[in-house]
């Protein structure tokens, strides 16, 4: 089982106490207390440890009959059944659990667990030959609706509580359920996992590697890999949140295409040897992507196959005239999309902001804040569906075309994936949040302004969605429910 911890503080003895729930299976009435011993370093001290544990109106006390031995490592050193009652969905919280030996007081640690079951279901889905990628927790099928999320600034040392307060509550009254951390940005501090917790909002996290090789044939790097990854899994596994861990982002997908040119498959190791052992052996109870996208069978980024996919053919793919044709969204067979997107301008007041006042195509600071992958799509998708000569539009016009053009196409892209269930089980957009003030993929922008598409994607995550779709002469209508329930 695994040992969850929840903010540690360190003894005057070098020693720390984690204390935690493993899975509780649903309908269980006991649940088992596993308390943990690790240190700073390798202390060799002999201890008889107490430990005295707050627990829904009483207090368990953990005895030991001999002395132990303090290592670094995690060491199982005491679990004692406790008889109570809960509901899934239940919040177990121990405010205050203390090691004590020889009558002083060693560490103390606080644990919160949410008690849930994750499962990834990749059973074949029947007459297809494909195989589902369907989550489900405590048995029932999720739907996940949301995005991607990165860091709130691009100066770490400026992101704040009220930050992910502001954010997370937009995206839980969006009907948002599940939030990708996307392995280019950073560990996030305790406060977002928090509200994830309370909001009921479920994490795919990645490991913070993405879009590139890492050396792992230099002894130094290396060694930092192996310190940093069981310190992150420690922190992080208690919280309930997360639902998905993911080794990195798009690196696999990036060797396929790279690997005539580079044959070696720097970092591979991390990935598909190193995390998948310290996760079986500090957590386990979540599944583990190797990459996003992947397929487990192929390896590959397959829309067509299994796994979860980054749809990016539309608005970034190489074929233009395939880029801009939104019917293209109607013959995509991803079983997950973990990544796709659509630009927009953010509000004019925030323009002005980062602009200095001068919002214009002519001050050079507009194109340094446009996004690198803008290449003039935003216009050309514009003239296509919505406007004559978007060129022409002043600028408060451009920005409002923009931002209704980015949330039509995420109302209609979502609903065209939300109907294909079960088949398709998943839609996280790029992205959520933003990082600087500038032309991006987001439907809230860096200065925590919704823009248009925010509200258009709040529909399309109804709980309860109804969505149309006139083709041939004939309209359909789909009603679609959040376990993925579909009727025509």
């Amino acid at each position: 089982a695994s040992l969850h911890e929840f903010n540690p503080m360190m003894g005057h003895r070098g020693c720390r106490l984690a204390v935690s729930f493993p899975e509780i299976a649903e309908m269980q009435t006991t649940a088992v207390i596993k308390a943990a011993i690790s240190a700073s370093k390798k202390l060799g001290t002999m201890i008889t440890p107490h430990i005295m544990i707050p627990l829904v109106g009483e207090v368990k006390e953990l005895k030991f009959v001999k002395d132990i031995v303090v290592e670094t490592a995690d060491k199982l050193i005491a679990e004692a059944g406790v008889d109570m009652k809960y509901e899934v969905g239940t919040m177990i919280e121990i405010p205050r659990a203390a090691l004590t030996a020889d009558g002083c007081e060693l560490s103390v640690a606080a644990c919160r667990h949410g008690i849930r079951r994750i499962e990834l279901d990749q059973s074949p889905l029947p007459g297809s030959g494909k195989q589902r990628f369907t989550l489900r927790v405590n048995g029932r099928a999720i739907y996940c609706k949301g995005g991607n999320w990165v860091p709130t600034d691009s100066i770490l040392a400026n992101e704040t509580d009220e930050k992910y307060e502001s954010l997370l509550r937009a995206a839980r009254d969006a009907h948002y359920n599940m939030l990708r951390v996307w392995g280019g940005g950073t560990y996030e501090g305790d406060r977002f996992y928090e509200l994830c917790d309370e909001y009921g909002i479920l994490l795919w996290h990645d490991y913070m590697f993405a879009n590139g090789y890492f050396p792992t044939d230099e002894p130094a790097f290396r060694k930092n890999v192996e310190r940093e990854l069981p310190i992150v899994i420690r922190r992080l596994r208690n919280y309930a949140c997360i639902a998905i861990w993911c080794g990195n982002n798009e690196i696999h997908w990036q060797h396929l295409i790279l690997q005539q040119h580079m044959p070696v498959f720097y970092g591979q190791d991390i990935y598909e040897q190193l995390l998948p052992h310290l996760l079986t052996e500090l957590d386990g109870t979540r599944p583990y992507r190797p990459c996003s996208p992947y397929g487990r069978m192929s390896g590959n980024a397959d829309a067509d196959g299994e796994g979860d996919t980054h749809s990016w053919y539309i608005w970034l793919g190489s074929d233009e005239e395939r880029a801009l044709n939104l019917e293209n969204f109607l013959t995509d067979k991803s079983h997950f999309v973990s990544e796709y997107g659509v630009l927009s301008h953010p509000n004019y007041i925030s323009m002005r902001q980062y602009l200095c006042g001068n919002v214009s195509r002519d001050n050079p600071a507009f194109e340094t804040h446009n996004n690198f992958q803008e290449i003039g799509r935003i216009n050309k998708m514009l003239n296509r569906y919505y406007v004559d000569d978007a060129d022409g539009l002043d600028m408060r016009r451009l920005i409002r075309f923009s931002q209704y053009m980015q949330g039509d196409i995420y109302r209609f892209s979502m609903e065209t994936f939300i109907r294909r269930a079960p088949d398709c089980m998943g839609v996280l957009y790029w992205m959520f949040n933003d990082c600087w003030g500038c032309t991006s993929w987001t439907a809230i922008d860096y200065y925590g302004r919704k823009k248009a598409s925010w509200y258009m994607i709040k529909r399309a995550f109804s709980p309860l969605l109804a969505s149309l779709l006139c083709r041939d002469g004939k309209l359909r209508c789909w009603v679609v429910q959040n376990s993925g329930d579909v009727y025509t």
